[in-house]
């Protein structure tokens, strides 16, 4: 396909875009509830990733016989961004 594109061939460029850049290509528009759920799942990515980064960066500086400290800690971390991150939906729920 991708020759073919780059041989000339319009309705070839057009599949290969539509395929492998769909973010811009795409012709059908996400709807509302799509976009917000995509965009919850974006945000727990960068939390996970977040935390994931910090947890290792602590594990780093405390050395491995802290780990079940550093889990109950996170655990307790986790939990709390939860419940923030719930009042936020709950919240914004409420403003819509």
């Amino acid at each position: 396909m991708f020759n073919k594109a780059i041989k000339g061939n319009t309705t070839a460029m057009i599949f290969w875009l539509k395929n492998n850049w769909r973010d811009k290509y795409n012709d059908s528009a996400l709807s509302p509830e799509e976009r917000e759920m995509t965009k919850a799942r974006k945000e727990n990515v960068i939390q996970d990733t977040r935390i994931k980064k910090l947890k290792a960066d602590v594990m780093e500086r405390l050395g491995a016989e802290s780990n079940e400290q550093l889990d109950m800690l996170m655990d307790k971390l986790i939990k709390e961004a939860d419940k923030e991150h719930d009042a936020e939906e709950h919240t914004d729920k409420q403003t819509d």
